[in-house]
């Protein structure tokens, strides 16, 4: 039953990233919002690994930290990706982005199953934090900015 209310606690606070970046986003601009939740959600998950094993309530804390964070980037992809494609391929460039989006859900808890027994459980935060701050990394480096721009201007 702790597990379930854990789980519901760390899934909330995804959503509440969600939301938190449905209001922001626009004021902050999109090239930040990715910087700042990529590198901050893999700094949780580094610090997830350095502490293990660590009290459960910690552990709660700091996953669903994490979990606002890269929540947050997630949802924003959404809104991101159409804005970088000119209007005749947008929808065609979304949907190509949402089947790898969903390539890397396929994937996900095959990379788990397989870090688990190999390396412990630790590696599965090792990993994902590792990820994620490489794309924090890549967003710093090459991600275009949208903020306030018009569409039709940005990829016509």
């Amino acid at each position: 039953m702790q597990s379930l209310s854990y789980g519901l606690i760390t899934n909330a606070a995804g959503m509440a990233g969600a939301v938190a970046c449905a209001f922001t986003i626009d004021r902050i601009g999109r090239r930040p919002w990715f910087v700042g939740g990529l590198l901050i959600g893999g700094a949780t998950l580094l610090v997830i690994w350095a502490v293990s094993p660590t009290p459960a309530n910690v552990l709660l804390a700091l996953v669903s930290f994490g979990s606002f964070m890269l929540s947050s980037v997630s949802i924003s992809l959404n809104l991101y990706t159409p804005e970088l494609y000119p209007t005749r391929i947008r929808a065609w460039a979304s949907s190509i982005a949402g089947a790898w989006q969903r390539v890397a859900a396929f994937l996900g808890p095959i990379i788990v199953g397989y870090l688990v027994p190999a390396y412990g459980l630790g590696s599965v935060f090792l990993y994902f934090g590792g990820m994620a701050i490489l794309g924090g990394v890549v967003s710093l480096l090459w991600a275009t900015e949208t903020k306030g721009q018009i569409v039709e201007e940005l990829s016509p």
